[in-house]
């Protein structure tokens, strides 16, 4: 695997972006919600129970939330964008770009679920104790389908950080231990869903390595954009020299 880590001064805006979208999503994501009583388990009077002692949580974790996907959809543009720019001929930086999307995608969904039990009854006129059980109960377990969904994620995420590696814009250290986080990811997604108990450990690896890899991604990338940034003030105006041979301004 070859890096290439010279700085283009095309870079300088992508950079910027994904520097400050990578880091508040970054912050954001540890405003989620505390988890309530077992979606397969949970009575009505739980889930009323779990909202009401969790009011202010659960609005502030679905507005992070959905915050969170407009951050994260800038992030993955402006990271594809660098791609792009260092690897215009290749597919990499389409292929991140999907991937991201459809992780982007799965974050709407959690901010969907998150909110529906707090904000819905709102929006459609009725209070929360007014609501039928067993619909109270269905709209709790649709949090069950996005647990599985996020067990499933990690398949995209093996996919954006496999772009990522290949593409080679990242310092060195950073390509081979993106590399390595992405292998965790393919086999952590393989224990999902062959359900081998003995690759979980994978997952959370894949998982907790991406937490990581989108902040430290960020600080690079605002690194290099204030270098970027200095080189553009260090250049002379064009012209300059031209100007200085002839005598003329």
């Amino acid at each position: 695997m070859t890096t290439d880590t010279g700085f283009d001064p095309a870079d300088r805006r992508p950079c910027l972006a994904a520097a400050v979208s990578g880091i508040l999503f970054f912050l954001g994501a540890w405003l989620v919600p505390a988890e309530g009583p077992s979606p397969a388990t949970a009575t009505a009077a739980q889930i009323r129970d779990h909202v009401a002692a969790n009011d202010v949580a659960l609005r502030v974790g679905a507005a992070a939330e959905l915050a969170g996907v407009v951050l994260f959809v800038v992030f993955v543009a402006a990271v594809a964008q660098l791609i792009r720019n260092r690897r215009p001929a290749s597919l990499l930086a389409g292929l991140f770009l999907a991937g991201g999307l459809l992780l982007a995608v799965h974050y709407l969904l959690m901010a969907v679920v998150d909110g529906m039990l707090r904000l819905l009854p709102g929006l459609i006129g009725v209070r929360l104790d007014e609501i039928d059980d067993a619909t109270l109960r269905g709209w709790y377990a649709l949090g069950g389908v996005t647990h599985f969904l996020g067990d499933l994620a990690m398949a995209p995420t093996a996919l954006v950080l496999a772009a990522a590696a290949l593409a080679a814009f990242l310092p060195r250290w950073l390509t081979w231990a993106t590399a390595l986080v992405a292998a965790s990811a393919v086999i952590g997604t393989v224990g999902i869903v062959t359900a081998w108990s003995a690759l979980y450990p994978f997952w959370f690896g894949g998982q907790f390595g991406w937490a990581l890899w989108i902040v430290t991604v960020a600080v690079v990338c605002a690194v290099r954009a204030r270098r970027l940034r200095r080189a553009s003030l260090d250049r002379p105006p064009a012209g300059a020299g031209s100007r200085s041979r002839t005598g003329v301004g």
